[in-house]
């Protein structure tokens, strides 16, 4: 980042808009900064949650989850920030893992959305709707009741 306080709110950026490029420069790709010029900046208060979206579906390991990311979502985020984001689910009981050992080539840790993962995602997308139907309203878009 440029050294500017980009990292508030809870640990997956709930409270506050936590991004993972900062944006805070007229000049992309400013040596200072992790901004980079064609990817997708995305709230990480949003990342991990587009991650427990992709796992609702099936258990994945690392790699594929970054690239279902990248398919589903249109979000090319560095693989690095989506294992440090599946660690912080782990500890905090939204995600297991376990490792695969079954086929060729090197073990795959291989992640599993829990129950309590389950729940914190519908939670969330509640959240979301009512933010996206605020947001409607402020900026006076017809059909705002409609979420």
């Amino acid at each position: 980042m440029c050294g500017r306080s980009h990292t508030t709110g809870c640990e997956f950026g709930q409270n506050e808009f936590e991004y993972e490029s900062c944006n805070c420069h007229s000049v992309k790709n400013h040596p200072a900064c992790e901004c980079t010029l064609g990817k997708t900046t995305i709230p990480k208060g949003l990342l991990h949650l587009a991650i427990l979206n992709v796992l609702k579906d099936k258990e994945m390991h690392g790699g594929s989850i970054h690239q279902s990311l990248k398919e589903r979502f249109g979000i090319d985020t560095a693989k690095p920030i989506v294992y440090v984001m599946l660690r912080r689910m782990e500890e905090a009981g939204l995600v297991v893992s376990q490792w695969d050992t079954s086929g060729s080539g090197p073990a795959k840790r291989v992640y599993r959305i829990t129950q309590d993962g389950i729940d914190y995602l519908k939670d969330a997308i509640d959240n979301l709707k009512n933010v996206v139907k605020l947001i409607r309203m402020l900026i006076g878009e017809e059909g705002s009741s409609d979420v």
